[in-house]
This record gives C-alpha cells, structure tokens and sequence, in this order.
C-alpha cells in the first residue's frame, strides 16, 4: 500500500491533549515557583518587622510606656507597641484593631502578648516574653502563621510594678560581647540582700538585669553630707572615692563595693591596619570589656572561653589604621 503523508486527525488530538497537558504542568509549576518566592519573600518581612519591634523595646522608655497597664505576674494581650513613649500613638498593632498590615502589605499581626512564667524565663529573675503572631498572605505556601518571641528584661518597683524593662535590639553594628556563661554575682560578706558584679551593684531589687548601675528595692539616700550613721539613716547610701558606703544597724557606714579593692584591672591595646589580630589571655579573668576603640572599617570582640579564658579580637576590614582597648578584670 502507499504511505500517506502527513498526520491522522486522531494522532493530531493526541499530540494536542499532550501539548495541553504540558501547558497545564508549566503552569501549575510557575504557580508554585511564584508561591514559593513570595512565602520566602514574606519570611524575610517577618523577620526584618520583628528585628524593627525589638530595636523599638530596646529602649526602656518606649518599652515601659508600652507595658504601662501590664501587671508584671500575669499574662495579658497588648493593643501594641509604642514608637514614642510621650505619645499615644501605637506603631505595631494585631490587624484586629487597627486593620493594617505590615511590609509590603502582606503581614498582618495576629496578636500581641506578654507572658509570664515561662519555663524559659521568671519574673522573680527579671525576665519575661513578649510573644508576637505573625499572619501571612493567604496565597503563601507552608505555615499560615508565625510565632516570635521576644525576651524582656525587668525590674520592679517595691509596689512590685514596672520600672524599668527593655530587650536586646535586633542589630549591633558596634563592637560585641559574647560570653557563655552567665554574669557571676558575689554577695557583699555579711550585708544581706547586697549583691554586685563587675558592672552593677544590686541592693533588695527584684530579679538580675541587663546593663549598669545601681538597683534599689525600697527608698534610696544618697549624699556626701550624710554624717553619722543614726537609726533613722539605716538603709542611707554614700559614695567617697571609688567607695560605696551603707549605714547599718551597727551605727556604722560600712563598705559596699569599691570596685578597686579587691579586683586586679589589667588593660590591653590592639592596633592593626591591614590584618586582623586575635589573642586569647594568659589568665583567667572574671570579665572583660571594651573600654576604647577607633575603628575605621573594624571591629572589636571579647569572648569568654572555658576556664575563664577570654579571646579579645580586632577584625580588620579596610580603612584606615584601627585601635580597640579592652579591660579584664579578675580578683587579687
């Protein structure tokens, strides 16, 4: 028989439905690529909002006007956070009550909390959580919601309110302290209820925290001119030259913490242009810090290594010639 040329209207149907199919396949698979792009997308937002929130917490002010009506033992949904404490405006707030999303539009904040008695924190310790419920858009791929926790640091007046909180922020673009091992606190030898490290001096303060200074639980007096220590002046504070003084019930002003006398203070001086320089201490030290620094394109680093050991780095980046000064402190 001859060959025809050409193709059959049935191979033609056949090669038509394969080449829908395909077509259909490309476009589901564009679909989920695009799907794919914008939960990732949508990941970063979260992250880059949440990283805004905690920037915004950090600074005590903003976050103790944004905990004003919280009761610090008890849990309690928030209407959001603050951006200017001597403001009632709220910058973040759950879509609820302000129906706003976030980003590029995309997230909504499905809820606000403070928490407390979590197995990771204790207000007895000064510590609680901000927890925040992230929404994506519903055309997201994978987990619908997003949980972020934020840890607060705390410190409680004697009416057992809040005084004083704040968090870490999201970025450091200074220099940074690393240590994995919490800070060490010394009780003052035979004045209860006194204790300090390297950088604070805590006096009956509920809980430990973050920073420097001084923590008083109760009623504080401070002065120069303080003169005998009375009954009525038990609990008075004095500062003389390095010295912290505390009247006590003996009738005498006794040493609470003189940062000097008891402490070796060693001090050490990196320079470097075009390389970076890392050394790890001959010695054990309580802590270290960094004091100085000059950077041009640089950075400072202090670690705390096993044994009380600590690694003190300059990375070098570019620029110009950088300096760093640390101190280390460790007792006589």
């Amino acid at each position: 028989m001859k060959k025809q040329g050409g193709f059959s209207l049935v191979q033609l149907m056949i090669v038509a439905g394969m080449l829908s199919g395909i077509f259909v396949v490309s476009l589901k698979i564009m679909k989920n690529q695009n799907q794919i792009g914008k939960s990732s997308s949508e990941e970063f937002e979260i992250t880059y909002l949440f990283d805004d929130i905690r920037s915004l917490m950090a600074d005590s002010s903003v976050c103790k006007a944004t905990l004003e009506l919280v009761s610090p033992y008890e849990p309690m949904e928030l209407e959001g956070i603050k951006s200017d404490p001597d403001s009632n405006e709220l910058n973040y707030q759950p879509f609820r009550l302000a129906g706003k999303k976030y980003g590029q539009s995309n997230i909504k904040i499905k809820s606000i909390s403070y928490l407390v008695g979590d197995q990771e924190a204790s207000i007895d310790d000064g510590e609680a959580f901000v927890k925040i419920v992230f929404e994506k858009s519903k055309s997201a791929l994978g987990r619908k919601e997003v949980e972020k926790r934020m840890k607060l640091h705390l410190l409680l007046d004697n009416n057992k309110k809040i005084s004083t909180c704040f968090s870490l922020p999201g970025i450091n673009t200074e220099g940074e302290s690393v240590s994995e091992v919490k800070d060490r606190w010394y009780d003052i030898s035979g004045t209860p209820n006194i204790y300090t490290n390297e950088k604070k001096v805590q006096i009956g303060a509920v809980g430990r925290w973050s920073g420097e200074g001084v923590a008083v639980q109760g009623s504080l007096k401070i002065g120069s001119e303080l003169g005998a220590c009375h009954k009525e002046k038990v609990g008075s504070l004095r500062y003389e030259k390095n010295s912290l003084l505390i009247c006590k019930k003996t009738g005498k002003w006794h040493e609470v913490w003189n940062p000097y006398r008891n402490v070796v203070v060693d001090d050490f001086n990196f320079a470097t242009s075009g390389k970076d320089r890392v050394e790890v201490t001959k010695k054990p030290y309580h802590f270290c810090t960094i004091t100085k620094s000059e950077l041009y394109g640089a950075r400072c680093l202090t670690k705390r290594l096993s044994g009380n050991l600590w690694q003190l780095s300059l990375y070098y980046d570019r620029g110009e010639k950088s300096k760093c000064t640390f101190r280390c402190f460790s007792k006589r």
